[in-house]
């Protein structure tokens, strides 16, 4: 049927090299995470400000401005927990 597209071979060639190997943090179930990425977030599927909305960066830096890269410890707590360990070096 398709053995003879070199498109198709490609993706079925391709498509173990692109799939998750588990599941990202907020979701719990493989229908969680499935549910949202098959939502559209293109221009052509949402209003301008949706789009806008789904496509703005979390965190935004002034131009110019030197990122310190992230320690493994960070990396490895909750957004809930680093934003308590944050609060508490302010007060300190």
């Amino acid at each position: 049927m398709h053995d003879d597209n070199p498109s198709f071979l490609k993706f079925i060639f391709l498509s173990p090299l692109i799939q998750v190997k588990s599941i990202p943090f907020p979701y719990n179930t493989p229908e969680q995470f499935e549910a949202v990425i098959a939502q559209p977030i293109s221009r052509e599927w949402t209003t301008e400000s949706v789009h806008r909305e789904l496509t703005r960066p979390k965190v935004t830096v002034q131009c110019g401005r030197i990122i310190r890269p992230i320690s493994k410890s960070a990396a490895l707590l909750r957004d809930k927990d680093v934003e308590r360990l944050t609060k508490q070096k302010k007060n300190v």
